[in-house]
């Protein structure tokens, strides 16, 4: 706060003696030749440099006054009249609007910025107080002395001086209306003899001073000389840039320069040829227009003239001034007898030097008089006896302007004022005085303490003077500001504010209102109206970017109105951007109305409206835009299909960020990888990287190189923030793009020798988009199609801005940046912090390079679990170059075949017409598969077509299955491949539940039992083959199921039985494929796509490129089991599903197949203590049941009863306590009633026995149960539903025991 200068400082020319000037027209002619007049000579020098006295007039003691002021005005000077006061004050405010400089000052939290100083309210003070009239009862801005002006080359010299003479006693006894008066009756004459030696001798001037010291009014004459310097001297400091010192600038330059002549001069009598004005105007003047003043006066001219007025005062003024003091004294005391009161008063004081009291004007000149001298306790003293005269007479307007001079007095007294002040100045309002209380407020407030300052100021504020109190408020701000107390500082500066605008100040409202912005936080209505209000007047003061930015935080940062409110405040925004283009040199097209536009993505190839200027876009800040998370893609989007039915490469989708995330996703670089290997003859490069076809946030910052002709797509994120929808016109990427020829182009302008845009880079254009409200992300894709090799740069985004109840559009940009990830490798990059590139606006065009697509025709997306379908894959070659491989690489590798070397039907099955053991191969099976072009070349714009077989897995939900095609370019390298991605969505839903189990039977063979439920809803399950692959075992030739028991609908379920016999030992690589006999069904064949499916799922003989991370295939996500050297078996499940709809009509049939790899069966039962741990409870008891495997039911009986033994065997070292319940019993009533009626349970088996048993099974010990089995039809059963649970001893919980193996009974006819 040290630099902070207050701008309520005391004026230094007020109330100081003021001196008339009077010249010959010879003087003057010659004084006019420094471009100044009579009374600006001297000006400059008005302030003594040297220390003079003056004697007191009632004790004679000499008091020093130190760089005395006077005031030198011509003598016919007058005070302006009063209809023009009022524009005067106004425009000397409004002619300064800005302050010389800005300082922050730091006051708590808040930074504030402050004006240095504020010359608007100087200038306005000076003018208030100096066109002030003063009142008939006061002298103190009255002439004391006169300046008598010759030249000593006058032809009369004498004549001329006594002409003078009597034209200032004429004008002091008879003075016009509105002029300066008089103090003395006998005023000090001081001769000044100007001698110029270009037109005289110093002689003869000195000779005419001579016969002028023997006048007898020749108190005091001098010899002044000027004009030394002569015109050729003038003439080579002109020529050579070095002007001399011009003292007289600031005294001839008005602070007001924009007020006209005419509104300040006052009218004069008729004779005169120009009116004199206010000395703060004199510049306006004929000779107040140089450019310089004083050239021909050197530095000895200066010095003679700063001792010229020196000598005056000292010699002449002074004295003269000092005399007629005491006269006055010793007249007053000596006309009257002093009053009782002053009596007593000598009396108790003891002082007899106080002056008497007499009539109360010559009184009241006196005290002046002292007052401009410098004596002020004379002055004082006389004052305070015209007061109380004053008050015993109740001329209260005299009282209140002695009131004021005493506080005067007492402030240069250094003496208190006790509320003397405040009694002025209510004193000055109530007698209809306003303009006086504030000229004494304006006189004694700035030496006050800053907390009286603040309450004399706001005395001076009133409803009327709208100007006068918003400059007294805004210095009570400050007021505030020095004392510390910003918020105090900030409502009044808003108060003045307001009364400036009220006033029509526009530009120091907006000052006032600027200065209170950083002091608003937590005052929400209070921010947005000074908001609102910097918006408006910065609009009328056309600072329409600053207007701009009000609106902007209005909208943006604040963001609390109404939707009504933010409707007209982006009406207003608009108009002001509207007004900042109209007023530049290249104007945009402002739209005026809406067009009804058809579809918003418009052909990519669309060049923006020629009537748009891009240079001269302005910055938009809505829609916010989020720079960082920019994305890149490099290839086509989704095209359009012809049919349902097909679907193209999907490549990578901007719409699919887990799709694009190539760089976290290992499928998709392994599958690159893979690909890479095959085409560059099984080995991958060194410094191989994955392809960067996408780029974001979470991506390294690589290179992007796209390719002539080749599509580049961006997705920018958009955030409307308003509570308004936002309507975007016109959208489109603006970009810089340097050729490898040197060639320079970019889209911020229309023109470049004739170089269509077009031909350079062809950017997309979206007639429309409406970005709804509520802070919501809106991605935005727009896509560009480089047409030159070089560096393209993607620079903004250019769109027309509009809301739908809005219907002016501006056509403006968003310059586009993003900043790198930081570097933290270093400590400097670390300090500085350094960020890497980021290339994501930044695209390398190379040359022309192949280009392929991919239709898929028929492909799926809801199957059955197991399901096998067909579809036809075209490839396109859509480049201007050859392809001369393909291909293919999967993570989802088993679950689909390209191509086949036979015709295959779409049922997918072949008839086979023996019956002997068919026996294949296991062909190795490669995770990449190669393409067969036909005639090994695919020509651009040529196609091809391929069978693809797709096998749904085996897991219910979606399944994402990727694809990679990988192709080169005839006479390209393998390094110089192209990829292209693809993702499909399979929706899987399961149909069959099959589970199986082998077993040894007594003759050797393996026994397989196998369990199939239905699980999907109006469909029935029909199994059509059960094939056996192993390279031993086959399937037994006496093996010949029921085709009805595998029909299936929705809950049922079928349990079959399958006896494996033993064959030679195959080789490594052979198979043996067996079937079971189903009557009216078609065998499998080893040429099917149901084997080639089989062989990618349970082949041992993968090539896996590169070598693989893991050990052995993949199969559905899971590690496939490997098979083993003794036992090798696997067992394939073939159906049909047949799917109905509501109404029970057939609309769908499925084929499928499920794959089932047997274990070798072991039963191993391990002894369990009583101490062991609680995870062993449910192996505590094992059990099994007893039965005739094979049972017949005769065509009599409806059902068959058939005994079975459950034999339980404790496996603990202690007894156990078990439960045994049996599900769907039937009681022996139920059973009675059965027989009688002849009728079946709907179940085709159940348990007639005791509902459930408690037993005790001592340690190591068995126990059996005998139990009774009902079936109601023949086929093949699992008895093993019982439910077997043992009691912990430690816990008292009963654990349901692990299910043994099933335990299957065959029920045939007689």
């Amino acid at each position: 706060m040290e630099a902070f200068q207050f701008g309520l400082n005391s004026p230094n020319d007020m109330f100081i003696p003021h001196i008339a000037v009077l010249a010959s027209s010879e003087a003057t002619r010659i004084i006019e030749k420094n471009g100044i007049s009579p009374a600006e000579l001297f000006r400059p020098f008005s302030t003594l440099r040297q220390e003079v006295q003056i004697r007191d007039p009632i004790t004679a003691v000499l008091h020093s006054v130190t760089s005395l002021s006077l005031n030198v005005l011509p003598i016919d000077y007058q005070f302006p009249p009063q209809k023009n006061i009022a524009s005067m004050l106004t425009n000397c405010v409004t002619s300064h609007i800005t302050a010389p400089s800005e300082l922050q000052v730091k006051m708590g939290l808040y930074d504030l910025t402050v004006d240095s100083a504020q010359p608007w309210f100087e200038t306005w003070r000076d003018t208030f107080l100096l066109t002030l009239s003063p009142s008939d009862r006061e002298w103190l801005q009255t002439f004391v002395g006169c300046f008598c002006l010759i030249a000593s080359h006058e032809p009369n010299p004498i004549d001329e001086l006594h002409n003078l003479w009597e034209k200032q006693a004429s004008h002091q006894m008879k003075p016009l209306p509105g002029q300066t008066r008089w103090m003395l009756e006998s005023t000090a004459c001081m001769n000044i003899i100007v001698f110029d030696p270009s037109e005289g001798d110093e002689k003869t001037a000195n000779v005419v001073l001579q016969d002028v010291k023997k006048e007898k009014r020749s108190q005091f004459t001098h010899l002044l000389r000027i004009n030394s310097r002569t015109r050729t001297e003038v003439a080579d400091l002109m020529n050579g840039n070095n002007p001399p010192p011009d003292p007289w600038t600031r005294h001839t330059i008005s602070r007001m320069e924009t007020i006209s002549t005419s509104s300040i001069l006052s009218t004069t009598s008729d004779n005169e040829s120009s009116s004199p004005t206010h000395p703060l105007y004199e510049n306006h003047s004929k000779y107040s227009n140089s450019s310089s003043h004083g050239l021909f006066i050197t530095s000895e001219d200066r010095n003679g003239i700063c001792t010229c007025m020196y000598d005056a005062v000292s010699r002449a003024l002074l004295p003269h001034l000092e005399q007629h003091l005491r006269s006055m004294y010793e007249n007053f005391s000596n006309r009257r007898p002093r009053l009782f009161f002053s009596a007593a008063k000598k009396i108790f004081t003891g002082s007899a030097d106080k002056p008497p009291v007499t009539n109360e004007s010559e009184l009241r000149r006196l005290a002046d008089l002292a007052f401009v001298l410098h004596l002020y306790e004379v002055a004082s003293d006389c004052y305070s006896n015209c007061r109380r005269e004053a008050n015993a007479a109740s001329d209260w307007a005299s009282y209140y302007s002695v009131l004021e001079m005493i506080c005067l007095c007492q402030q240069r007294l250094k003496r208190p004022l006790q509320n003397l002040l405040e009694t002025c100045v209510n004193g000055y309002t109530s007698a209809g005085f306003p303009e006086l209380g504030i000229r004494a407020t304006l006189l004694i407030a700035p030496r006050l303490e800053p907390s009286e300052i603040v309450h004399a100021l706001v005395r001076t504020t009133s409803e009327e003077a709208d100007l006068r109190s918003a400059l007294l408020m805004e210095q009570t701000a400050l007021a505030y500001l020095i004392r510390n107390m910003p918020r105090k500082y900030g409502l009044h500066m808003i108060l003045a504010g307001h009364r400036y605008s009220k006033a029509d100040s526009r530009h120091h409202s907006l000052r006032a209102y600027k200065r209170v912005c950083p002091l608003l936080m937590g005052w929400a209505h209070a921010a947005d109206h000074v908001q609102y209000t910097l918006a408006k007047h910065s609009h009328v003061t056309r600072q329409l970017e600053a207007a701009a930015n009000a609106y902007l935080t209005l909208l943006i940062i604040r963001n609390r109105q109404t939707q009504a409110q933010q409707t007209s405040l982006l009406k207003e925004y608009l108009n002001i951007l509207s007004e900042i283009l109209n007023s530049t040199s290249n104007p945009v097209k402002i739209e005026t109305s809406f067009e009804q536009h058809g579809d918003s993505l418009v052909d990519p190839l669309r060049a923006p409206p020629k009537t748009i200027s891009n240079t001269t876009l302005p910055q938009l800040k809505f829609p916010s835009l989020d720079c960082q998370n920019i994305r890149l893609l490099l290839g086509p989007p989704s095209l359009p299909t012809a049919f349902e039915s097909e679907q193209w490469a999907s490549h990578l989708s901007l719409d699919d960020t887990a799709a694009t995330d190539v760089y976290g996703d290992e499928d998709w670089i392994s599958m690159e990888q893979a690909a890479v290997y095959c085409a560059s003859n099984n080995s991958v490069p060194l410094l191989w990287k994955p392809r960067v076809l996408y780029l974001s946030n979470s991506t390294p910052c690589n290179r992007v190189s796209p390719a002539l002709g080749e599509i580049v797509s961006y997705e920018i994120p958009l955030y409307n923030r308003l509570k308004i929808s936002l309507r975007l016109t016109s959208v489109r990427l603006l970009w810089n793009f340097q050729g490898s020829d040197g060639l320079e182009v970019s889209s911020f302008g229309n023109d470049y020798d004739g170089l269509e845009l077009e031909s350079v880079v062809s950017a997309q254009v979206i007639d429309e988009v409406v970005i709804p409200p509520g802070d919501t992300k809106f991605l935005l894709q727009l896509t560009l199609i480089p047409r030159r090799i070089g560096t393209l740069e993607v620079a903004a985004l250019a769109y027309g801005l509009s809301s739908s109840d809005v219907k002016r559009v501006v056509h403006g940009k968003q310059t586009l940046s993003i900043h790198g990830p930081l570097l933290m490798n270093t400590i400097e990059q670390r300090a500085r912090g350094l960020r890497s590139p980021d290339y994501r606006l930044t695209l390398s065009v190379v040359d022309r390079l192949p280009r392929l697509n991919v239709n898929f025709i028929g492909l799926p997306e809801n199957l059955i679990c197991g399901q096998v379908v067909s579809a036809r894959v075209r490839i396109c070659n859509v480049g201007p170059l050859d392809i001369d491989s393909v291909f293919v690489s999967s993570s989802c590798f088993h679950c689909f075949v390209f191509d086949s070397s036979i015709n295959i039907p779409s049922h997918v099955f072949s008839s086979v017409t023996d019956d002997k053991d068919q026996q294949f191969t296991c062909d190795s099976v490669c995770n990449v598969q190669s393409l067969q072009i036909p005639g090994g070349v695919l020509h651009s714009n040529d196609s091809f077509e391929l069978m693809f077989w797709i096998r749904a897995p085996n897991s219910v939900g979606s399944h994402k299955q990727r694809l990679m095609f990988l192709y080169t370019g005839c006479n390209y390298p393998p390094s110089k491949y192209r990829i292209l991605h693809h993702q499909y969505v399979i929706e899987c839903r399961d149909a069959a539940a099959v589970t199986a189990w082998l077993s040894r039977t007594p003759t050797g063979n393996l026994q397989v039992s196998m369990s199939t439920r239905n699980l999907l809803m109006n469909a029935r399950l029909q199994i059509t083959h059960l094939c056996c692959v192993s390279n031993e075992w086959k399937m037994s030739p006496s093996a010949e199921l029921d085709a009805s028991h595998m029909l299936l609908g929705y809950e049922q379920a079928c349990d079959t039985t399958l006896e494996l016999v033993r064959g030679s030992l195959l080789k490594n690589d052979e198979r043996y494929l067996t079937s079971a006999t189903l009557p009216n069904m078609e065998k499998i064949s080893c040429k099917t796509p149901l084997r080639d499916f089989y062989n990618r799922a349970c082949s041992d003989n993968w090539v896996i490129v590169p070598p693989p991370r893991n050990d052995g295939p993949i199969i559905n996500g899971e590690e496939s089991v490997k098979p083993n050297k003794i036992l090798f078996i696997d067992l394939l499940i073939n159906w049909t599903v047949s799917l109905y709809n509501d109404k029970g009509v057939l609309s769908q049939t499925a084929y499928g197949q499920n794959i089932i790899r047997l274990k070798q069966p072991e039963h191993i039962i391990h002894a369990i203590t009583a101490d062991g741990p609680v995870t062993q409870a449910s192996q505590t008891v094992r059990y099994r049941l007893i039965y005739d495997e094979k049972q017949f039911l005769t065509l009599k009986s409806s059902f068959l009863i058939h005994p079975v033994i459950l034999r339980l065997y404790n496996c603990a070292t202690y007894d156990s306590k078990i439960t045994v319940t049996l599900p769907g019993h039937v009681t022996a009533s139920r059973m009675r009633m059965l027989e009688s009626t002849g009728c079946r349970e709907s179940s085709s088996f159940m348990w007639i026995s005791q509902t459930s048993w408690t037993l005790i099974i001592p340690a190591s010990d068995n126990l059996e149960i005998e139990l009774m089995a009902c079936f109601f039809k023949t086929g093949t059963f699992n008895l093993n539903n019982l439910e077997v649970s043992v009691e912990c001893p430690a816990e008292s919980t009963f654990y349901r025991q692990d299910c043994s193996y099933p335990a299957y009974i065959t029920i045939n006819k007689e």
